[in-house]
């Protein structure tokens, strides 16, 4: 009976034996598997690592990036505003030089708008003027000639009558009526001031608009 006992106890033992030589197996595997998971874990862990380098040198570039365009845009802004406040002071000048080139324009305009009712009435004082000297003169003239024989002064004053005539000699009536008093003329203003002031604003905006590009 202690012998059974005794055999018994061996192949608990030997049972045992195999289920933990089986167990070692199975843990063996696994341990094999978690290396092999374990190198490419530190595979990923490298791998983001070097993202993680890139994105910093990444964001890095960018903010020197924005930087740089934050000091250009500064840059470009201020210098539209000096430009917008330059244009803005062109165009002032240029309409305050293109008011005062109006003026003077507008002045002659009126001016010449009312030279000829002065000059019709100027014309009609003249012509009644004219009239009435017409009516107290006493027109000129010519001796009747003589039936009789004429005299030596007679003579000698008719050959002188004809180079008179042959001369060209106006007769006093024929004076009159060319020596009429013509009223001078007003000279039109030149409207060439102000087309030269609206020309030069022009040229000044233009000169700014291309300087502003």
């Amino acid at each position: 009976m202690i012998a059974m006992t005794g055999f018994m106890l061996e192949a608990l033992v030997a049972v045992l034996l195999v289920v933990t030589i089986f167990y070692c197996i199975v843990l063996e595997r696994r341990i094999r598997a978690f290396k092999a998971d374990q190198v490419s874990l530190a595979e990923l862990v490298t791998q983001l690592s070097n993202a993680t380098e890139h994105a910093q040198v990444a964001v890095a570039g960018l903010k020197s990036t924005a930087e740089e365009a934050d000091d250009e845009l500064d840059g470009k802004l201020k210098k539209a505003r000096s430009l917008s406040e330059e244009l803005a002071f062109m165009v002032e000048t240029g309409n305050n030089l293109a008011g005062k080139l109006a003026d003077p324009a507008q002045r002659s305009a009126a001016g010449g708008r009312e030279a000829p009712g002065g000059n019709v009435a100027y014309l009609k004082t003249a012509a009644r003027t004219r009239a009435g000297t017409e009516k107290t003169e006493p027109a000129f003239t010519r001796p009747a000639p003589k039936t009789s024989e004429p005299s030596p002064e007679d003579s000698s004053r008719v050959p002188l009558e004809e180079a008179l005539r042959g001369l060209g000699a106006p007769e006093p009536a024929a004076l009159r009526a060319d020596q009429r008093m013509v009223p001078p003329r007003r000279k039109p203003a030149a409207p060439s001031a102000a087309m030269q002031g609206a020309g030069e604003a022009r040229q000044a905006l233009a000169q700014a608009l291309r300087f502003a590009r």
